[in-house]
């Protein structure tokens, strides 16, 4: 349903796209910079930052799609879907955000990690249902929908299995630039979508 998406939606897709492909653009630096990096005050003070900057981008693009009730977002009228992605937006960047403040793990209590974690998990699985209504509904065309399916799906995917489990030794290394590497390939794949998406409807509202 291409002719259906609202133009201002549409202008907020371009929007949030390019701000997902940021995403990707800082994500793909902290991969450059895990490579390059040689001293412990990189990994404790720059990747966290770089982090919490990637993760606060994706949460303003979410934030800035889920809309409002005078102008609904990519999940339409469903409230559910629209507070999905507001919790996504909140809880992704939680962790982060208290990883790049508190840098240093001895700092943070496990009892913060563990509620840390829980609210990361519960922003995932609003995320994925909030993707799924956006499937259902079909404000935007399909292409969108799904590409922000397939990046919850993944983000999960990041979650469950490409921590660093420092028990495999060499191993959790690969793991960790397993995940890194998905995550500049599931944003960038969303900001492509988004963008055509949105730059294929913006200029019909142009017009109009």
């Amino acid at each position: 349903m291409t002719d259906a998406t609202p133009p201002a939606l549409s202008t907020r897709l371009v929007v949030a796209g390019s701000l997902f492909g940021g995403a990707a653009l800082l994500f793909l630096l902290r991969l450059v910079v895990v490579a390059a990096a040689s001293s412990a005050f990189v990994f404790v003070t720059v990747l966290p930052v770089l982090l919490f900057a990637a993760a606060l981008v994706v949460s303003v693009s979410l934030w800035l799609v889920s809309g409002s009730r005078s102008q609904p977002g990519i999940a339409g009228p469903s409230r559910p879907g629209r507070l999905g992605l507001r919790i996504a937006a909140v809880a992704l960047v939680v962790v982060p955000a208290l990883t790049a403040v508190l840098p240093a793990r001895s700092l943070i209590g496990w009892q913060v990690a563990v509620l840390s974690s829980a609210v990361e998990f519960i922003g995932l699985v609003a995320l994925v249902l909030a993707a799924v209504v956006v499937v259902r509904v079909r404000v935007v065309p399909a292409l969108a929908g799904w590409s922000l399916l397939v990046w919850a799906a993944l983000a999960v995917v990041r979650q469950l299995f490409f921590t660093s489990p420092v028990w495999l030794g060499e191993a959790s290394v690969l793991i960790a630039w397993g995940g890194q590497i998905l995550a500049v390939l599931s944003a960038a794949f969303v900001a492509v979508a988004w963008l055509l998406v949105g730059l294929r409807r913006a200029p019909e509202a142009r017009v109009g």
